[in-house]
């Protein structure tokens, strides 16, 4: 499950009202899978959950592109949902 480019759509959407700013928690763990040992990636917001279950390799490039995209940010803190953490 490779991490896609927007490719000319938005990153969010647009018209979900419920879009703002908000507290986000992921939780990680390895599960084993019948394709094998996957690391189930957990999203969560106060609207919304989202899991993902990856590969090794697949977590490895996720972890690239969150890395390269934090270190560009102008100020790099995390909102979860115990407040504000350094990044």
């Amino acid at each position: 499950m490779m991490p896609q480019e927007p490719q000319g759509r938005p990153v969010f959407d647009l018209g979900n009202n419920l879009l703002g700013e908000q507290p986000a928690q992921i939780d990680l763990k390895k599960v084993p899978t019948p394709g094998g040992e996957r690391l189930a990636f957990t999203l969560r917001t106060p609207s919304t959950t989202c899991t993902a279950f990856l590969t090794g390799k697949d977590a490895k490039t996720w972890a690239r592109i969150l890395t390269r995209e934090a270190e560009g940010m102008s100020e790099t803190k995390l909102v979860t949902g115990n407040g504000m953490v350094p990044g």
